[in-house]
């Protein structure tokens, strides 16, 4: 399960243990208005109290190895939305997130 809404998060964590929650941010947020790494801070530390598996973020171009790193030290997964293009998929592979939400799954897989 996916939501923008902390508290769907933690109500999903409570209904459905095993199935896996993640925290979806994007630019839309209030992130256009603060640094880059205070959101990704306050993202962290909201997934990690509610017991989340991880962060779903569509700021591709804002990602990392240090975005990558801090959330994976907290315990979280990453995954990107929306990945359409190949040179990005691979710049994010090689950063090691966790999964790549894109709308042209087969070819993509085709042209990385």
């Amino acid at each position: 399960m996916h939501s923008f809404s902390h508290a769907t998060c933690v109500a999903g964590r409570k209904a459905l243990p095993q199935m896996p929650i993640y925290f979806l941010i994007t630019s839309q947020e209030k992130a256009l208005s603060r640094t880059w790494s205070s959101f990704i801070d306050d993202a962290i530390a909201l997934a990690v109290k509610a017991g989340l598996d991880g962060i779903a973020a569509n700021l591709s171009h804002l990602i990392d190895a240090d975005t990558v790193a801090s959330i994976h030290a907290a315990g979280l997964n990453l995954n990107i939305w929306t990945v359409d293009e190949p040179k990005e998929a691979e710049r994010l592979i090689g950063l090691g997130v966790d999964g790549i939400i894109t709308n042209r799954p087969g070819w993509l897989r085709t042209h990385v």
